[in-house]
């Protein structure tokens, strides 16, 4: 093997081995959130403004991860980041949005009913009204949507703020964002690797048991309760939060003896 040949074959490893980590689900994520993360402190820089980001708070069955959180005057902005490139079909109903890339389809939780699980935690946490937390999207890469989205599904940074600034009711004053951050910082679990990695192991211990609990709502976690479907009088269990939560569950017979 010439002298020249082992420079350039590790040379090429290690490009290799840098594009894989540079496109990976993790850091094209922490891409994503470092743009919508620039766009905030760009936009709100003001001292009325806080902004949190990466925040991991602990729950009763782990852990949630939180991406930022905007809290200012007009209330307290919850935003779930996406990097994503392709086509996105989806709706504020569905359980899971489809991304399609040269027909190449992959399917994936509607941001939307993750971000409410946030939402909820934030609200017990600081015992606040649902409607003085706002809920937003931000699809930060280059995808498109293909199908009608609401509003609060930003598809560029530019609309993000302006999205934002529409909320212009004030309902906290500068002592009470100031109070409602403290208690964000103080309660939130110390960023790192190890936060991170149990978060994750949390998550999939979650899923895995949120799979088979009928008692549970499998979009946002919270009570199921029984109803009737008023067209065919069929049973079902429907969550207690609808109708900000449309999650459902078939009722499971009981076994014959």
């Amino acid at each position: 093997m010439s002298e020249t040949f082992i420079p350039v074959f590790l040379l090429l490893f290690v490009v290799i081995i840098t594009s894989a980590i540079l496109n990976s689900a993790g850091m094209k994520g922490k891409r994503g959130e470092a743009r919508v993360r620039r766009c905030l402190e760009r936009s709100f820089a003001a001292d009325a403004n806080t902004l949190l980001n990466d925040v991991t708070l602990p729950t009763s069955d782990g852990s949630t991860q939180i991406d930022h959180i905007l809290l200012n005057r007009s209330g307290i902005f919850v935003i779930e980041t996406k990097f994503m490139a392709g086509w996105i079909f989806g709706t504020a109903k569905q359980s899971n949005w489809t991304q399609s890339i040269y027909r190449h389809k992959t399917r994936f939780k509607n941001p939307l009913h993750q971000n409410y699980r946030h939402i909820k935690e934030i609200q017990s946490l600081l015992n606040l009204d649902l409607q003085h937390l706002h809920n937003i999207v931000v699809f930060a890469g280059s995808a498109t949507k293909k199908t009608a989205m609401p509003a609060n599904v930003i598809w560029r940074m530019r609309h993000l703020a302006a999205y934002i600034k529409g909320h212009d009711d004030i309902i906290f004053s500068d002592s009470e964002v100031r109070e409602y951050a403290q208690i964000l910082r103080e309660t939130a679990l110390a960023p790192g690797r190890q936060t991170n990695r149990t978060h994750v192991k949390n998550l999939k211990a979650r899923e895995k048991a949120k799979a088979h609990d009928q008692s549970v709502c499998p979009r946002c976690a919270s009570a199921l309760v029984e109803r009737t479907n008023k067209k065919t009088g069929d049973r079902f269990l429907g969550c207690t939060n609808f109708p900000s939560c449309r999650g459902t569950r078939r009722p499971t017979e009981p076994t014959p003896i």
